[in-house]
C-alpha cells in the first residue's frame, strides 16, 4: 500500500483537540527535592530494555520473543542468561551504586 502524507499546513490544522477546561492537576506526594542514595539495583533491573542489548550483539528481534526465535533463540537465550548471571553478581557484590534526585 502507498502511504499518503499531509502537508505541514494540513498537519497543523489536524492537531489533537484536547479540552483542558475540566482537567484537575494531580498534587505531588511531596514538594521540594527527594534524594535517592544507594537505590536498590534489583528494583532498577526490572526496567532494563533488553532490545538494544541484543541489537549490540547483532541479534535482532523483540524481547522476550527473541529467546524463542527459530534462528537466534538459542544464542539469544545463552546471552541473556550470561547477562543475568553477571547482573546477579553486580547486584550481590555491589559493584556499582545508583543515586538520583527529583524535585517539584
Amino acid at each position: 500500500s502507498v502511504k499518503t502524507y499531509l502537508t505541514f499546513k494540513q498537519a497543523q490544522a489536524n492537531g489533537a483537540k484536547i479540552d483542558w477546561s475540566d482537567y484537575k492537576t494531580p498534587k505531588p506526594t511531596f514538594t521540594g527535592t527527594k534524594i535517592f542514595n544507594d537505590y536498590d539495583l534489583s528494583e532498577l533491573r526490572k526496567y532494563i530494555d533488553w532490545k538494544p542489548f541484543f541489537i549490540s550483539w547483532e541479534l535482532h528481534g523483540n524481547f522476550p520473543q527473541i529467546l524463542t526465535d527459530a534462528k537466534v533463540g538459542v544464542e539469544a537465550t545463552n546471552l541473556y542468561n550470561d547477562a543475568n548471571a553477571l547482573l546477579d553478581k553486580i547486584v550481590k557484590e555491589k559493584w556499582v551504586t545508583a543515586q538520583g534526585v527529583v524535585g517539584f
